[in-house]
């Protein structure tokens, strides 16, 4: 078995493809630099469940919808996390081991790499909206983020081809494809129609990124993560099926490895102040080349500070304990106790306050959780 495969291996023909493209433009599978795909988590329990366990890391994502549903939260927060991560290995860095709880051995999911490389991250801000203080609430580190706001389209895709075929970024997020207005649009006359010149701009573009991460890939064994969010817009005189589409034309949505529609949600108001308190955002999974697709779930973001969470933070300790109660996790014994992982409780509300308040609590029972629903 295998013996044709080994001698085309050690052919000729390989041979010349190697000497006039690199050496590692054709192995074996099980020699290619990347073996498995590492997982970039949002933060969000159901939504990191719904994607396999985070955003597939060396791939082009995005999340797209219509307004206030969360599209830049998500991309703030995976951000966030990415930061605390080897870009090597994708476990935590040394410095954040703090974060982290021991496992029933003992063992720390921490980077072990000889060289611990930390995650470059960059923010193309085309809208021109990001609050860097509402993204230092979900976690982000502003002061070792690249930000740029660039002017035009032409420009944003320069920027970030530049930026990864550096090889030093590896995590960029650009913040929305909508708003990349083509050159030719800002200089002609607003009267003027310039049917698709945006669609194109960005299929050259998107060409051009999976050329980079490629390369990146083939050399390094590191491609760097893409994440892109896109607004809705209606189909003109559509009769029949969803008249919802992405600006831009199609060519992110063939490049990505999963899209991410979200979904706008029940605020909670404060009668007193009339200021809200939390939203009910919802979420689905559109496409998972990496996991199953079409998966569906809803998360609540905190606008103020409340008894259990602060503005910003994701409150889903409710939403877990029924998961957990779904999956036999967390069980009622009797009217006054409740196990949760063997731990004895008085209440649901208990075990819900627990996790809420008690990080190392929280990452046992949602790695225990996650393990569960993903079936490892």
């Amino acid at each position: 078995m295998g013996e044709r495969f080994e001698r085309l291996l050690a052919s000729k023909l390989v041979s010349e493809m190697r000497k006039n493209h690199g050496e590692s433009i054709i192995v074996a599978a099980r020699d290619y630099r990347i073996q498995r795909v590492p997982r970039i988590r949002t933060g969000i329990f159901m939504l990191d469940y719904a994607l396999g366990g985070g955003f597939p890391a060396g791939r082009t994502n995005i999340v797209w919808g219509n307004k206030s549903t969360g599209k830049s939260d998500i991309c703030v927060r995976a951000l966030a996390n990415a930061q605390r991560l080897c870009s090597n290995c994708y476990k935590t860095l040394p410095a954040f081991s703090s974060l982290l709880v021991p496992d029933a051995e003992g063992v720390l999911d921490t980077c072990s790499c000889d060289d611990p490389r930390e995650h470059v991250c960059a923010y193309l801000d085309v809208e021109g909206t990001i609050d860097q203080e509402w993204a230092r609430n979900h976690g982000v580190d502003t002061d070792t983020m690249l930000l740029s706001v660039p002017e035009y389209a032409e420009q944003t895709l320069d920027i970030a081809e530049g930026l990864l075929l550096s090889g030093e970024v590896d995590f960029l997020v650009i913040d929305s494809l909508a708003f990349m207005t083509p050159a030719k649009e800002i200089e002609e006359s607003t009267a003027k129609a310039l049917q698709a010149e945006q669609a194109r701009v960005l299929g050259r573009g998107i060409r051009k990124f999976g050329a980079a991460l490629n390369k990146l890939g083939n050399q390094t064994g590191r491609r760097p993560t893409l994440l892109f969010t896109n607004q809705v817009r209606m189909k003109v005189g559509l009769m029949f099926g969803n008249p919802e589409t992405q600006p831009g034309g199609h060519a992110p949505g063939f490049s990505a490895t999963t899209e991410t529609k979200t979904y706008g949600g029940k605020y909670d108001m404060d009668e007193t102040t009339g200021r809200p308190i939390h939203v009910d955002l919802q979420f689905r999974v559109e496409k998972n080349k990496s996991a199953g697709a079409h998966i569906e779930g809803e998360w609540r973001l905190m606008l103020s500070d409340g008894e259990l969470k602060k503005k910003g933070e994701v409150y889903e300790e409710p939403l877990l304990v029924e998961k957990g109660l779904a999956l036999g996790l967390i069980e009622k014994v009797n009217n006054n106790n409740w196990t949760c992982l063997g731990e004895s409780h008085r209440s649901k509300s208990a075990i819900v306050k627990l996790l809420a308040t008690d990080r190392a609590a929280k990452q046992v029972y949602t790695k225990a959780l996650m393990n569960v629903l993903l079936g490892a």
